[in-house]
């Protein structure tokens, strides 16, 4: 045995150690859940944030910490006077020059810039530019918060079923199934997880480390079974050949 049958049976040994451990309905919903929090999530979380958006309270507090922690009174009074759209008297141009000041990503600065517009200051009920930046970055904030409340009751939804189905899955006849199921997910996420290492091999093969671990891979039935029914390769390949 070289080292890379070694190291691929462990790592196949590991991962189906884990799935027998877990079982097949924990591993598996362990997999789904944060794809089904983050659907859940996105569908519920939008309506909850436009409601607390009508919460003049919360708006107006969180409107004032948005002002104090960017400085947004000292923008100004030629730049806040002016809308977006009044391009001959210069003003866009200083406009994005303040947007790029701010300490924010550049995604949410591209943002403000993009939608600094009569049509936005209207649907937002602002009048002038400081006012936009301030609502505009208001309800991102709002946006945000709701999300990750929304999102971590969501996942402490999901725990809770999880510790359910736990309890169902050692009923006796449910329990065998649920161990060997376990281990055969466990061996599957193995060999995904080879077959990607497999992939990033490929890309340095020309490389000395590289043509190492190949002359390990062709000395061995078992590892060059494995590379050459690479099915994420194969995935790979077919989605490059419809891309021209």
């Amino acid at each position: 045995m070289n080292v890379m049958e070694f190291i691929v049976l462990a790592i196949l040994a590991s991962y189906i150690l884990m799935g027998l451990k877990e079982g097949f309905i924990k591993t598996v919903f362990s997999f789904c859940s944060i794809f089904i929090a983050l659907i859940i999530t996105q569908i519920v979380s939008g309506p909850i944030s436009t409601q607390v958006r009508g919460n003049g309270v919360v708006v107006n507090y969180i409107s004032s910490q948005v002002e104090e922690l960017f400085s947004l009174e000292k923008i100004s009074v030629e730049d806040v006077e002016k809308e977006g759209k009044d391009e001959k008297a210069g003003t866009v141009s200083s406009q994005v020059n303040i947007i790029n000041s701010l300490t924010l990503p550049e995604s949410i600065k591209e943002s403000l810039i993009e939608n600094n517009n009569t049509e936005v200051y209207r649907a937002m009920e602002v009048d002038n530019f400081g006012e936009y930046i301030n609502r505009f970055l208001t309800y991102a904030i709002i946006n945000c918060i709701t999300y990750s409340i929304v999102f971590g009751i969501v996942m402490l939804a999901l725990q809770i079923i999880a510790s359910m189905l736990n309890i169902v899955s050692k009923l006796p006849v449910v329990h065998s199934i649920n161990k060997a199921g376990g281990a055969a997910v466990g061996a599957v996420r193995g060999f995904a997880i080879i077959w990607v290492m497999c992939i990033v091999l490929t890309i340095f093969s020309s490389t000395e480390t590289g043509k190492i671990i190949f002359n390990q891979i062709n000395s061995s039935a078992f590892l060059s079974f494995i590379y050459n029914n690479n099915l994420l390769a194969k995935t790979v390949i077919n989605v490059t050949k419809s891309l021209f």
